[in-house]
């Protein structure tokens, strides 16, 4: 994927704020969603997930 963006997704209580940034670092999209606006705004996006652990637990 070489033309794909980063998604950051701060949900809270009554919003969900997304900032997209494309692959050179420039934010793409800075937007406010209610939880309706944002699953209309995800059924037409391609989801994969990254995640890290702080602690290596070996």
């Amino acid at each position: 994927m070489n033309n794909s963006n980063t998604i950051g997704v701060d949900l809270a209580k009554n919003v969900i704020q997304v900032s997209v940034v494309s692959k050179n670092n420039k934010e793409l999209k800075n937007k406010e969603f209610t939880r309706k606006k944002f699953a209309e705004f995800l059924f037409n996006i391609v989801i994969t997930f990254n995640y890290c652990l702080l602690n290596d637990v070996s």
